[in-house]
């Protein structure tokens, strides 16, 4: 018995041709196993881990806090860097103030002895010659049992010959430095009247004065402004540490 066999052939237009490569194939599946793992982990980090999402971004913008703090660090080494080398150098210039300051009074307090001894010549060898005036004689300052206080002492003489009683008034001042920074203190000021003399061949007068903790003394001067209009105001000046020096 002969049986008919229908076949049913597709329509072309219906058929879609699609080339296939077996790498293509394998490419796929590592792309999709690779995006498993990365779900599996976000899961994990978001779940088991305790991680959210701000805490995600906290982590991101920590990373970048700590690059700047890195760089802030940097920059705060230099500027220490930079602030050494501009205090060195003020070091240097303070240094070189003083030290000129120091040669300043050594200069004057030597112009200051030639004087005294250019005078004292001047009197042996030609005593009309002298002017009238009064010169200080054996002057000293030692230290009391008192911290920052302090004895003078000195001898004052009429010069020229004088028969005049001499009357006039004496300023006492010192400098040195308190701190990084050169001061003077006046004792006693020749424009008050504060230490005066009056005499007709000598007076010896001694006083007592203080001085601040943190002061560092290096010269003393003593000024005599005499009442008389003709006579003329002139100084001595000694250095500190010889004064001390020469009273223990």
């Amino acid at each position: 018995m002969n049986r008919k066999v229908r076949v049913f052939l597709p329509k072309l237009e219906n058929i879609a041709l699609t080339a296939y490569h077996p790498i293509v194939g394998r490419l796929r599946g590592l792309l999709l196993l690779v995006l498993l793992i990365v779900i599996a982990w976000t899961s994990y980090s978001l779940g088991k881990g305790k991680l959210s999402m701000p805490d995600v971004l906290a982590i991101g913008e920590s990373s970048k806090l700590e690059s700047e703090v890195r760089m802030a660090k940097q920059q705060i080494s230099a500027l220490r860097l930079e602030i050494e080398k501009l205090r060195r150098s003020a070091q240097v210039d303070y240094e070189t103030a003083e030290q000129s300051q120091k040669i300043l009074i050594d200069k004057e307090i030597q112009i200051q002895r030639q004087a005294q001894e250019l005078a004292f010549y001047r009197k042996l060898l030609s005593p009309e010659s002298v002017k009238l005036g009064v010169d200080i004689r054996d002057f000293s300052v030692r230290a009391s049992v008192n911290p920052g206080e302090y004895y003078y002492d000195f001898l004052l003489m009429q010069s020229g010959g004088s028969k005049k009683p001499a009357k006039g008034k004496i300023g006492i001042s010192i400098d040195g430095l308190q701190g990084d920074v050169m001061r003077r203190i006046d004792v006693a000021s020749a424009k008050q009247d504060q230490l005066s003399y009056s005499f007709k061949y000598f007076q010896r007068l001694s006083g007592i004065f203080d001085l601040p903790s943190d002061f560092t003394p290096q010269k003393v001067s003593l000024v005599i402004a005499p009442s008389a209009k003709s006579l003329a105001q002139h100084k001595n000046s000694y250095v500190w540490q010889e004064l001390i020096n020469g009273s223990e």
